[in-house]
């Protein structure tokens, strides 16, 4: 094995040497180590430069250092497996390399599949100027002489943020305030500003989120990643289904298929988690549900894979 080939943000930790051929790397190892957290954003970090590796000709594995710690016995059976499955595809494509090509065959670049460009983004978080004359004045704020400037604050959030969850709009309206408690009052001022407003909405396990006007719900395909600059995340009951389905339809085509633990685990990485918690996976089994309706993925007992 070789440690550290390559350079820049696209250096593989560890490379297996082909057993048959010692010019050649059998297989390139990913770890959560120093070149990783140097390598941007959540999904540059976990799919980028994967991707990018994949395009170069690499077959590609991972080793997360928390999964080695609670079972190293488990990784170190399925790193065996995918030294295995890499094993046989080079054999596959060395076989492939001495039949004879057929006549006049055209190869085709299908333009229906997401790229990284069109699927994610850098989340945002809007920046609303301080109310200093009346900061922390809640009477104020429930009061009808605040209701232009809270519509504003509002639009504002929504410009920026949406679809965005009730709490996370809600919060950075109060910032901007200076409350830093939202009781059953402001709750119901909220409230009542939403439904004069018309605000399009979705609810989701109980939960409301926001959306522009000119947002389609049963479209959207996009999922936000927290940016490097700002490296505050939301909770991942703050992110709608239809984000992390979006988020599922990138992984799926990035790896075909995968057993839906690790699925939780990829998912709960790409919007910035080190680790995927039992709560955590409701959401993400949402998101799957709208994933599946939209013919991205299909599930086979605890499997899923990429739709066809």
């Amino acid at each position: 094995m070789h440690t550290n080939i390559g350079c820049s943000g696209y250096q593989v930790d560890i490379g297996v040497i082909h057993p048959d051929d010692p010019d050649t790397y059998l297989l390139g190892i990913l770890c959560d180590s120093e070149n990783y957290y140097e390598g941007g954003t959540a999904l540059d970090r976990n799919y980028t430069q994967e991707s990018v590796l994949r395009g170069l000709g690499w077959n590609i594995s991972r080793i997360w250092a928390l999964d080695w710690w609670d079972n190293p016995h488990k990784e170190l059976e399925r790193l065996k497996l995918d030294i295995d499955a890499a094993s046989k595809g080079s054999m596959k494509k060395a076989q492939e390399a001495t039949e004879p090509a057929a006549a006049h065959t055209l190869a085709f670049e299908r333009i229906d599949e997401p790229t990284v460009e069109d699927v994610f983004e850098q989340y945002q978080v809007t920046q609303i100027p301080a109310v200093v004359k009346y900061a922390g004045n809640s009477e104020y704020f429930s009061g009808s002489e605040s209701t232009a400037l809270l519509r504003q604050q509002i639009e504002a959030v929504l410009q920026v943020e949406a679809p965005v969850h009730r709490d996370v709009l809600c919060r950075r309206v109060l910032e901007a305030w200076g409350i830093t408690r939202m009781g059953a009052r402001i709750s119901r001022r909220f409230d009542s500003l939403f439904s004069a407003m018309h605000i399009k909405s979705t609810k989701q396990e109980g939960a409301v989120f926001f959306w522009r006007a000119e947002m389609d719900t049963q479209q959207y395909d996009v999922f936000r990643v927290p940016s490097a600059e700002d490296p505050s995340r939301r909770n991942l009951e703050h992110i709608p289904a239809e984000e992390i389905a979006a988020a599922i339809r990138f992984i799926l085509h990035q790896q075909i298929g995968m057993v839906k633990e690790d699925l939780d685990r990829e998912v709960s990485r790409a919007f910035g988690f080190a680790r995927c918690t039992e709560a955590m996976q409701k959401y993400i089994m949402a998101g799957l549900e709208v994933a599946v309706s939209r013919e991205w993925a299909t599930v086979e007992e605890n499997r899923v894979n990429v739709a066809q």
